[in-house]
């Protein structure tokens, strides 16, 4: 069975049978399939990020230790002036890293290091820098 469209194109008629039709359709199927496969494979790519000098990289994130002693208000005021937060942790991996990299800067059992987490708006709530509050999980 075949169908006919047509279409006017310099006063004559064009005839395109269904036939033509459905190559050009599983053409253009099979190009959207393969785009749409790649973005599924590629979804979500990973960026490239590169930290600024003395900043450190670890799954997309960059991290600055500073052995300073600074109160937690200096710390974070320092954090800010370089476009940054003390750290909140997302997850048990950043856990684990911040852990392990701690490890190698403490040399002293007195050795402390800030976090971005607070409970000085209301004492016993704790939030982190960007106001989310601690998952005690």
């Amino acid at each position: 069975m075949s169908c006919v469209f047509a279409a006017v194109h310099s006063g004559r008629r064009l005839k395109v049978t269904v036939l033509r039709v459905a190559v050009v359709l599983a053409v253009v199927l099979i190009v959207a399939y393969v785009f749409d496969g790649v973005a599924l494979f590629c979804s979500p790519c990973p960026m490239k990020l590169h930290c600024d000098k003395n900043w450190e990289l670890n799954r997309g994130k960059c991290y600055y230790f500073s052995s300073n002693e600074l109160s937690w208000i200096q710390s974070e005021t320092k954090c800010k002036s370089m476009n940054g937060h003390l750290v909140k942790i997302d997850s048990k991996e950043e856990q684990k890293f911040l852990n392990g990299r701690l490890d190698t800067l403490m040399t002293e059992n007195e050795d402390k290091f800030w976090i971005g987490l607070t409970d000085s708006a209301k004492e016993g709530e704790w939030k982190w820098t960007d106001d989310s509050l601690l998952d005690p999980r």
